[in-house]
């Protein structure tokens, strides 16, 4: 379920990628090697299904574009160490969901900015730029919400 919750835009839509991961899984469970960990295998399974409702959600949204090339920069995230869990989930909420997407295939999951432009059809550019600022407005958001709700 946390990794669903980092790719949907609400509780809702990261249970509906959960079951269609489980529904998938159970499909394609001849597909399954044992020599290798379930996690990591229905893991992916869970981030596949959330990039498939992103396509189709995309193509229905024509309002999202992936222009604009952003030099990446440091961001200081002093006092990140001391989020919890929902404040991380509320964070990650306000981003636009083209740069969670990114942000998270890159950070979490690992990914290269050219598999991000390969999977997402965007130029490694657009996937460093989007990168970029959702760091940026996560550190915004970070200082606006977390920072003065706790001063």
């Amino acid at each position: 379920m946390s990794v669903a919750l980092r790719y949907a835009r609400s509780r809702e839509d990261a249970l509906e990628i959960l079951n269609d991961a489980f529904l998938k899984a159970f499909t394609h469970i001849d597909r399954y090697d044992s020599q290798r960990p379930f996690q990591t295998w229905f893991r992916r399974i869970v981030v596949n299904t959330a990039l498939d409702r992103y396509r189709t959600d995309r193509r229905h949204d024509p309002g999202v574009t992936f222009t604009d090339d952003v030099p990446e920069v440091a961001i200081d995230m002093a006092g990140i160490e001391h989020l919890d869990v929902d404040d991380i989930l509320y964070l990650f909420r306000q981003l636009p969901e083209h740069w969670k997407l990114v942000y998270n295939l890159f950070e979490v999951e690992g990914y290269t900015h050219e598999e991000i432009g390969q999977i997402l059809n965007i130029a490694p550019g657009t996937s460093r730029s989007h990168l970029t600022r959702a760091r940026h407005r996560l550190q915004a958001l970070y200082r606006e919400h977390i920072m003065e709700s706790r001063s």
